[in-house]
C-alpha cells in the first residue's frame, strides 16, 4: 500500500495492494498497522457503505458534513470509473477553497483517503459504478450542506462527457460556495443534502 500525497494537505491517493491470479484479485483495502501514522483522523472507521451508479454522466455532490460531525473518507472503485473531486473547505487552511480531482477505476487500484474538512463529489466516467465508501462518522441528514458543482468560485474542471449531466434535484438547489462558506462553513440556508 502505497500513499501519495496531493496538492492538498490531508488528501492522499492510496495505491491498493492487489493480488492478482487465474481465480480473480484479492484487494486490501485497510490494514491497521499501515494506516497507523495517519494518526487519528483516519484509524476508526463508523461507517462503510457501497455506492451504486447506474448511469455514466450521473454526478453528486458537491457535500459536506457540518462539524462537529465531519467525515474523514476512504474511497475505493470497485466497479467502473468515477471522477473523485474533493474541495478543502478548513476555513484555516492555506488550500481553503482549492480542489482537487483523479479518475478511481476499479482496475488500477487507487484509492483516495482524506482527513475531515473537505466537501466531496463525484462524476460517473463508466455506467455501473461501484465504489466502496469508509468514513470515520455515520451519515448525519440533518447535519449535511453542500455547494453547487458547477460555483464559478470554485471552478473544479469537470470532464467534459458531452451532455450536461445527470443531477438530483437536491444537488440542483444547493447554494453558491460563498453563501456555503459563510459563517465558517455553516451556510445561510442549510438543507438536508443526501450524496
Amino acid at each position: 500500500m502505497r500513499m501519495t500525497d496531493t496538492s492538498l494537505t490531508g488528501l492522499q491517493e492510496i495505491q491498493l495492494d492487489r493480488i492478482d491470479d487465474a481465480r480473480g484479485y484479492l484487494l486490501r483495502v485497510f490494514d491497521a498497522l499501515e494506516w497507523a501514522p495517519q494518526g487519528d483522523d483516519l484509524s476508526t472507521w463508523a461507517q462503510v457503505v457501497t455506492s451504486f451508479t447506474a448511469t455514466k454522466n450521473t454526478l453528486r455532490g458537491m457535500h459536506y458534513q457540518l462539524p462537529p460531525y465531519a467525515e474523514g473518507k476512504l474511497v475505493v472503485p470497485l466497479a467502473g470509473a468515477m471522477f473523485w473531486v474533493s474541495v478543502d473547505v478548513r476555513p484555516n487552511s492555506a488550500t481553503f477553497g482549492q480542489w482537487y480531482g483523479t479518475a478511481l477505476t476499479a482496475t488500477d487500484g487507487t484509492a483516495l483517503a482524506a482527513v475531515p474538512g473537505f466537501a466531496h463529489g463525484c462524476l460517473s466516467l463508466s455506467g455501473d459504478v461501484t465504489l466502496l465508501i469508509l468514513s470515520t462518522q455515520t451519515h448525519r441528514a440533518d447535519d449535511g450542506a453542500g455547494f453547487r458543482w458547477d460555483d464559478p468560485d470554485i471552478a473544479i474542471g469537470w470532464p467534459d462527457l458531452g451532455a450536461p449531466p445527470h443531477l438530483s434535484p437536491a444537488h440542483r438547489r444547493l447554494p453558491r460556495f460563498d453563501t456555503f462558506a459563510d459563517g465558517l462553513g455553516v451556510p445561510r440556508e442549510r438543507e438536508a443534502v443526501h450524496a
